[in-house]
Order: structure tokens, then sequence, then C-alpha cells
């Protein structure tokens, strides 16, 4: 399609009048030229385009954020006449990416080239096809050309290793009290670590303590060995009520970083791994195996936005009624109501292990804390990590270092 600079058709028209009303051959001449020029520059524009063509290299279907690849470009000038002042942009929405050059090709050349793309945000966006702008040396006229074919790429949430996250024993307890029973301590003790706020003077680990200089209190086992065959549930809350802040640094993306590395971890490890994203509408995939299940988990976390209708208690309380005692479940949620301390509570006195990562909205932002709701999950005995904004998510969820043995008296 053909466009035209409007202001600049008028100056001809000008140019003559002034030349009629004035009667100057000069400007008459003058007015000749300047019509002669805008006929040129539109068949210059008219055939600029013709005879390019584009080609993409191969390109990957699935990346993650954090990743990049090399894209491939080449243009090929089938005609004889060269191509001279030609634009060629890359049509894609990928975040943060614009291929864009200006070139000039001799008769039945090509011009080759290779661009970095880095991939900045999940999603699904389009690549492999561009725009070529044919234009004419005085800008009176361009002429678009469509190339290529769009391709999709999907683009995985980022994720991270968390090789200390640990659903059974509670995140900031004094006394690690995560047993299967509420409230109930392991009679093993499994370890020391340094004493922090609230821990219980009965578990100081005295030999310990004299040979660090520090307060050491002993770690418990909780009587329950993980077990390779039991269910894990990754429960991702996407209540639109709940989230605060924008983009990259808001609520959203830190639950579906968290909720993607959780999958990856559990599956990493071969245990059956379900999802459940109470979006609009509500993703669940039943704990399940394999390249294509978690493929599937992770497509659902690259879409997903914090549009949910239904509060994550309710979800919790509807959705997870056929989990059996035995399993686990990681709530990931900027919830701060009293509601999911309820609805983790009935989990937990059927069995089920639970454990809560909370993303405070105060600190992105939002009015209300999650500090209320982390206490009465602790006084339940349910472990608890709070993530909040700046924090590096890897440290918060790995916060506990790895208990070393338990020193004889």
């Amino acid at each position: 399609m053909m466009k035209i600079r409007g202001t600049r058709i008028i100056i001809p028209l000008v140019i003559l009048i002034l030349a009629l009303l004035l009667n100057s051959n000069l400007l008459l001449r003058l007015f000749f030229l300047s019509v002669m020029v805008l006929l040129i520059s539109y068949l210059w524009a008219l055939v600029g385009a013709r005879g390019v063509r584009v080609q993409f290299g191969e390109l990957p279907v699935i990346s993650q954020v954090g990743a990049d690849f090399n894209e491939d470009i080449t243009v090929f000038n089938d005609s004889r006449i060269p191509k001279l002042l030609l634009k060629l942009e890359e049509n894609t929405d990928l975040p943060g990416y614009n291929n864009l050059m200006e070139l000039n090709l001799r008769s039945k050349s090509s011009l080759h080239w290779q661009t970095q793309v880095k991939c900045r945000r999940r999603g699904r966006y389009s690549l492999g096809s561009a725009t070529i702008t044919a234009g004419d040396p005085f800008g009176f006229f361009w002429r678009n050309h469509h190339a290529g074919e769009p391709r999709h790429l999907l683009v995985y949430p980022a994720t991270m290793g968390l090789p200390l996250f640990d659903v059974s024993t509670p995140s900031n307890l004094g006394d690690s009290s995560s047993g299967w029973l509420i409230g109930q301590t392991g009679t093993n003790a499994s370890g020391v670590r340094e004493y922090v706020n609230g821990d219980s003077l009965m578990h100081i680990h005295w030999p310990s303590t004299a040979r660090s200089g520090k307060l050491m209190v002993k770690m418990f086992d909780d009587g329950r060995a993980p077990s390779s065959s039991e269910d894990v549930y990754v429960v991702v809350d996407m209540h639109r009520a709940s989230h605060q802040g924008q983009g990259d640094e808001g609520t959203e993306e830190y639950a579906v970083t968290v909720a993607a590395s959780l999958v990856k971890k559990y599956m990493d490890r071969g245990l059956q791994v379900g999802l459940i994203i109470s979006g609009d509408p509500l993703v669940s995939f039943l704990p399940g195996r394999g390249e294509e299940h978690y493929s599937r988990m992770m497509e659902a976390l690259a879409l997903v936005q914090a549009s949910g209708e239904i509060p994550i208690d309710h979800v919790i309380a509807t959705r997870m009624k056929p989990v059996i005692s035995d399993s686990t479940i990681v709530v990931v949620s900027p919830a701060t109501t009293p509601s999911l301390a309820d609805a983790v509570r009935q989990l937990r006195i059927r069995g089920v292990l639970v454990s809560v990562v909370l993303l405070d909205p105060a600190s992105f932002g939002g009015i209300t804390s999650s500090s209320n709701l982390a206490r009465q999950l602790r006084w339940l005995g349910i472990p608890v990590y709070i993530a909040r904004k700046g924090e590096e998510l890897f440290k918060v969820l790995d916060r506990r270092t790895t208990p070393s043995p338990v020193p004889s008296v």
C-alpha cells in the first residue's frame, strides 16, 4: 500500500498558482520540475520493495525468562535493480526487543545478520515476520511490504534452585515443630542451628553454644520421612483483589516465579506434581510426572494473569477435598485474611503436609501486611516463608541453612 505525505503534494500546486497569478515562466518551469520529482519519487517507492524477500532462520518454540538465543535474518534482492534506502522492522511483541535495520542492496545480492534475542518476560509472543519499507530519497512516498510468516514463542517463567526449601520443617519456628500433629515435636535431634527470636530455651544445645560463641538450638525430626511416592500440589493465588504492584516488581510475577521453581524442584526429584492456579479461568492439573506434564504446567504459569475472582481459601476448601493424607501442598499467596489460615488448618487436620509462601503486599505498595497471618500460621505449626519486594527469592526460600549433625554431649 502506497502512502503519501500530503503536505508535500501541496507544494507543486502552490507553485502553479503563483506562476499563473504572476505570469512567471521561471515559476512555471519550477512547477514542472517539482511534478517530475514527484513522479520519479513515486516510481522509486513503487518498485523499491519488489523482488525483495526475507528469510528467518530456525527459531525456538520455547524459551525461558533470563535465557537468550540468536536469530538469523537474510534479506535477498532478486531484482536487477539496486534497492536503496530500505528499512526493515521485525514484527514482534516480545518485550524489550526491537530489530530495526536500514538496508542498501546491490542487484542480485543478499545481506545477512544475526541478532541476540533476550527473553525478559513470560508469555506467548510472535517472531519471524517483518515489514520492509521502501521510500523515495525525498520522503514524499513510502510503501510497506510484509515478509515472512509469524511464529510463536512461548517464554516460561524464570525458575531458581531451591535445594534447602523444606515443607516438613517450619520456617522461623522456635522448636521446628512441623510434626505430624499440630504443635507436636519429634524426639530425634537431627541437627543444630543458630538461635532466632522465639526459639524455646529448652532446646538450646549448650556444647555447640560454647564452641561457637552463639546460642545454638537443636532441630528435631518430625517422625515422617518424605516418601518418594507422595503427591505434591503447588497452589498459586491469582485472585485479582489480593495482588499488588506492576510488572516484574509485582506480587503476580513473584508468585509465578516461586510456583514455577517449586514445580521444577519436585519434578526433578521424580515426585508426582500437581498445580492449581486460581486465575480466570481456574487451572487445575492432577499430580503427574514426565516432560509433557511439566510442559503443560509451565505453559499455564507462563500465560496466567492475576484476574481470578475466587479467593484462595475458597479454592483450597473446594479443590483440595480429594487430596489424601501424606500429600504435600505448598500455597503461594499475597493474601492477608485469616480465612487462609482456617483453610490450611483444615488440611493439616486431615494429615496433609502444608507450607505457605506469603508475598507481603505491604512491601509492594499495599496497605495490609502479611505479618499477622504469618503469626497465625506459625501458631498452628505451619511452615511460613515471607517474601518482600526486592528480596532475592532463592534466599528467602532457602533461609534455613542445612543443619549440621548434633554433636554428642
